[in-house]
């Protein structure tokens, strides 16, 4: 993303670029006065069930913050979803530093710098106050974001906050065909308040087809705030679905059904085993972590986007331990690749480590990267964590035939290595692998492993044991032979030690072609979430924000593109060119390890 140019004057943060200042002193007070009581905003979003906020011009986090810290006094219980943009985003320390003086005030502070996310180009959403309060981020150029928004999101907009800097230093952002665009989307009785009472600005608007009145400033303030409305007919949306349907109770299925609870939808969740999280998912030490690229392609854009997406929403949770990660060079990852991604994302959420801090961490005489936001993750735990919602009924042990269900009910198909029947005609690349985990006790060592280390599979301490994974069977392993490589993985770091082994967790999991997952609709009312491989824990999450999304016709995480690349159907073209390369349907590996 460009660099925001930004300075200090007198503590106060200052924009090059648009020579003005971010916010007045008083700040959350100015928010209130400009954008939040013009518009009547807390008494009208109590009488909503969803209501929706878009700004343009995020900055600080400031009137976001204010109007959560409002909707926590005023104990409001709507789902609101606010949609920021910006095309220049702060990095979390100047953030930190421009909030500093609100920290007492702002209870959401530092809740929310740790939810921040990386300066990468899409849409990013983070969840706050019970998941009630949803923030969807966009870093873009307003422009193109808005019709990004315009062309995916069906909701529709109750009020807008247009805080970019002033008409005459971002004259972009003030253009009378925007105004335009926002009217459009606008539902009825919807609201714009800005603090630009510039006249071309409330031309502008009223041209746009807004009634447009001048808000007197108070006589301390001496300055005048434009409050705009929608009367008459608005923004239609069409009704969104009140109830939906999940086969399979594994970490795809929990977390669409999670993600479909927490916008409102009532979930139904069928799981075939006596409990939920009992297959794939059940490894109790899986790690979060992912192999990301610096490059300038969608794959990349997703990678990064699904991390970030799944390590803030599930770090909640205590079936996830947020660790760290070392990850030292390897054949995926060379250390060329490691620098681009750290000089990509920044400190907050990589580091390179020279010769001497890896060798501390890891005993490897090599340089390394540190991702501290990295995570262990207890699958079955997991699952269990996020179906415990009030809108979300789980029914375990199910024998009936759920791929024949013909009614409208929107139901997504997380089935691990069953194929979803509404797949089975399509032209899928996909096989099932087998993999292993193993658990080992340590001893001999007055230096333990403290956090996950990647090469060419891993290592994570959980509890008093080192797990150690995770093998790609492709073809048939002899009995044994996943254990002693999973134990070679810890000799490697851990030379002359004691290992005994613990445990043994083997596990079937679906890969594609092109390991991404399959995810998306099918068929009218059916999606599926599947082929997570064995990055579910970073996919899935993000998959079922993808599907929710869908579902609900809001915009979708990342970019409007992403879905496209998952999209279930997207091996047909290519096998117009070239042979399925993988066998036709699905083989197995043996059972024993």
């Amino acid at each position: 993303m460009p660099d925001p140019d930004i300075d200090w004057i007198e503590d106060r943060l200052h924009s090059n670029r648009f020579h003005d200042i971010y916010f007045a002193q008083d700040g959350p007070a100015e928010t209130r006065r400009v954008f939040i009581e013009p518009a009547n905003l807390i008494e009208r979003i109590r009488n909503e069930s969803v209501f929706s906020i878009m700004e343009f011009g995020f900055g600080t986090g400031l009137n976001f913050l204010t109007l959560a810290q409002l909707l926590s006094d005023h104990r409001v219980t709507t789902r609101v979803r606010y949609i920021s943009v910006d095309k220049f985003p702060l990095n979390t320390a100047d953030i930190a530093r421009a909030l500093t003086p609100f920290r007492t005030e702002l209870r959401l502070v530092d809740g929310f710098l740790n939810k921040i996310p990386p300066r990468i180009p899409g849409w990013h959403r983070r969840y706050f106050s019970n998941n009630r309060l949803e923030l969807i981020l966009c870093y873009n150029d307003v422009v193109p974001a808005l019709d990004e928004f315009l062309a995916c999101d069906d909701v529709g907009i109750d009020a807008w906050f247009l805080d970019g800097f002033a008409p005459n230093r971002n004259p972009e952002m003030w253009r009378p065909e925007l105004f335009e665009k926002l009217h459009t989307i606008t539902k009825r009785g919807g609201t714009v308040t800005t603090f630009s009472a510039a006249g071309h600005v409330r031309n502008s608007l009223q041209a746009a087809g807004f009634q447009v009145q001048r808000i007197e400033g108070r006589a301390s303030q001496k300055r005048h705030t434009t409050l705009a409305r929608v009367e008459g007919h608005g923004f239609q949306p069409t009704s969104p679905p009140t109830r939906a349907r999940v086969v399979g109770g594994g970490l795809a299925g929990a977390t669409v059904a999670q993600s479909l609870a927490r916008k409102g939808v009532s979930v139904e969740l069928h799981e075939r085993e006596a409990s939920v999280g009992a297959s794939t998912s059940a490894i109790p030490a899986a790690i979060q972590h992912p192999r990301l690229s610096a490059a300038d392609t969608l794959l990349a854009l997703f990678r990064v986007h699904a991390y970030a997406h799944a390590q803030s929403l599930l770090k909640a949770y205590d079936a996830v331990s947020s660790i760290g990660a070392v990850h030292l060079p390897d054949d995926g990852m060379p250390m060329e690749r490691l620098t681009g991604v750290a000089e990509l994302l920044g400190d907050d959420w990589i580091a390179l480590l020279d010769i001497d801090a890896t060798r501390e961490l890891t005993r490897q005489a090599t340089e390394s990267a540190w991702f501290p936001r990295s995570a262990v993750v207890n699958g079955a735990q997991l699952c269990d964590e996020l179906l415990k919602h009030e809108l979300i009924h789980v029914s375990t042990g199910h024998e009936g035939d759920l791929n024949a269900l013909d009614d409208e009910v929107p139901t997504i198909y997380a089935t691990g290595c069953d194929i979803p029947g509404q797949i089975d005609e399509m032209p899928i690349e996909a096989i099932v692998i087998p993999g292993q985990v193993d658990a080992f006790a340590v001893s001999g060592t007055d230096n333990p492993i403290h956090h996950v280390v990647a090469h060419n599979g891993y290592i994570a301490p959980r509890r008093d044991v080192l797990f150690a994974g995770s093998t790609y069977e492709y073809r048939p392993w002899a009995k044994g032979e996943a254990t002693r490589t999973n134990k070679a993985r810890i000799e490697y770091l851990l030379r002359g030690v004691d290992l005994e082994l613990q445990a043994v967790f083997r596990a079937d999991r679906v890969v594609s072609s092109d390991r991404l997952p399959i995810v998306g609709e099918v068929a009218s009312h059916r999606w599926v979430s599947w082929a997570h491989g064995s990055g579910g824990t970073i996919t899935a999450p993000f998959a079922a924000e993808l599907i929710a999304s869908s579902i609900l016709k809001e915009i979708p995480a990342g970019s409007p593109e992403i879905p496209r690349l998952l999209y279930p159907d997207r091996f047909r073209i290519r096998q117009q060119r070239r042979p399925n390369p993988l066998t036709r349907g699905f083989r197995t590996g043996p059972k024993t390890g």
